[in-house]
């Protein structure tokens, strides 16, 4: 997930994972906020919408134009119905056309 208030060329403060659970779900709502925008053409649900790591470990991976830092694991997401089969459908982050951001329902809280 990128940090929409930090400088992209700061890789360590650009990039922000669960380990920094407040500033990634503030980051978390904002980008998927402005993807639901862009691609649905509508308005953003006004709700909570949030991640609770269960098992979470960082990767840092070679994307198409460098290094990106990402995670991968355990969570649960908590948010209204309707974005959460946003986030499946369309993956979560900002990089899912570059292949990453896959999600799969493991169980329902």
């Amino acid at each position: 997930m990128t940090d929409p208030t930090q400088p992209a060329n700061n890789f360590d403060l650009w990039y922000v994972t669960p380990n920094d659970l407040e500033r990634f779900n503030r980051a978390f709502y904002e980008r998927t906020k402005e993807r639901y925008e862009f691609i649905k053409g509508a308005k953003f649900p006004e709700s909570e919408l949030y991640l609770e790591p269960c098992e979470i470990k960082e990767v840092i991976v070679d994307g198409v134009r460098g290094k990106v830092k990402g995670f991968k694991g355990k969570f649960y997401i908590v948010g209204e119905p309707e974005i959460l089969q946003f986030l499946y459908d369309f993956g979560l982050g900002v990089r899912t056309g570059q292949g990453f951001g896959l999600i799969d329902v493991v169980r329902r809280k």
